[in-house]
């Protein structure tokens, strides 16, 4: 099956933007450990962990397609600069995760991919859930 172009380049957007996710979220923890925000710090190494595997999911991805990975160019650390901005800075994260992936899934069901909808519909639903756990998680520390 011939794979279309633009879905090995959703594969790569998704790559690129999981790069980035984990460098924020490492950059996040070390310095939530260096204000003696232990369990902020470690709530963002455990993200950066999760944020691996779908580097793992999508670099398989593209070898399943025949295709290496590129060199990506990653984008600028936004550390925050204190625990409510990291918190802000996370959510926005997560919005542009969850248009990457919606776009994605949007492109496959026009053209009819089935497999790799679901692995897009599967990081989508995964950002979906992290995005209103964090709205949550804001609202809650707001009262």
């Amino acid at each position: 099956m011939r794979i279309h172009p633009r879905i090995t380049a959703y594969v790569m957007r998704g790559l690129e933007h999981e790069f980035n996710t984990v460098q924020q979220f490492q950059t996040r923890a070390a310095l939530a450990e260096l204000w003696s925000e232990t369990e902020l710090a470690e709530s963002y190494r455990h993200k950066a962990i999760h944020a691996l595997s779908h580097v793992e999911r999508l670099t398989q991805t593209l070898f399943l397609m025949g295709v290496a990975p590129n060199s990506f160019t990653v984008g600028a650390v936004r550390p925050g600069q204190n625990p409510a901005e990291m918190q802000a800075l996370s959510i926005a994260q997560l919005q542009q995760t969850v248009h990457l992936y919606d776009d994605a899934c949007q492109f496959c069901l026009r053209i009819r991919d089935a497999e790799h909808h679901a692995l897009f519909q599967s990081f989508l639903d995964e950002a979906l859930k992290h995005y209103w756990q964090e709205l949550q998680t804001q609202a809650a520390q707001a009262i």
